[in-house]
């Protein structure tokens, strides 16, 4: 009898990035094109959005269609006003459990870049203290989307994501309190080799 096979079909859980601004929508869209990820990655990122916004953006993601949302957080304003501090542990004490997974890049997104280059904890700053030592192996970058988009960043940093991750991985096992970067979690968690 000549019935209707019915494949199944695997299914995959959405997830969404959210984080602070066009450095991050840039790159994370850049990576999922590249990788052609089978996920839904939805790097839905407002310009200079604060940690109150993008954990509340996280929350409405979760509440509509998403399983997991990552909050990219860049440490560097939190760092430098202790009640912005309290105010994101509070929120990540609060939503932890709620299928949000905090990512912190202390102090900002392009320390990640950096880690593509050298090992460092030294605890810069702000990003204008990191631009010059980024500027040595990325010399025209700048933190704009005319050149994260026209330069691709993403396939730019690729050939040294392993070298990236392993240096990621020994800042935050350093203990320092320096700077450092666990964005290479997102990128385990999607299986970009």
């Amino acid at each position: 009898m000549g019935g209707r096979q019915t494949r199944k079909r695997k299914l995959y859980p959405a997830i969404a990035i959210v984080g602070e601004g066009i450095t991050e929508s840039i790159y994370f869209s850049q990576m999922r094109q590249q990788e052609d990820l089978q996920f839904t990655v939805k790097p839905d990122i407002g310009k200079s959005s604060g940690v109150d916004s993008i954990v509340n953006k996280a929350l409405e993601l979760l509440e509509k269609e998403y399983d997991m949302v990552f909050c990219v957080i860049d440490m560097d304003e939190l760092i430098r006003d202790a009640t912005l501090m309290k105010k994101y542990k509070e929120l990540r004490k609060e939503n932890d459990d709620k299928g949000l997974v905090f990512i912190e890049t202390h102090p900002c997104t392009e320390f990640w870049f950096l880690l593509h280059y050298v090992y460092t904890t030294k605890a810069y700053t702000s990003y204008s203290q990191l631009q010059k030592e980024l500027r040595k192996h990325l010399p025209s970058y700048e933190k704009t989307e005319k050149y994260l988009a026209g330069n691709n960043i993403y396939k730019q940093l690729k050939p040294n994501q392993p070298t990236a991750r392993s240096n990621a991985e020994k800042t935050g096992s350093s203990g320092k309190g320096g700077s450092r970067s666990e964005i290479y979690k997102i990128l385990d968690y999607l299986g970009v080799q």
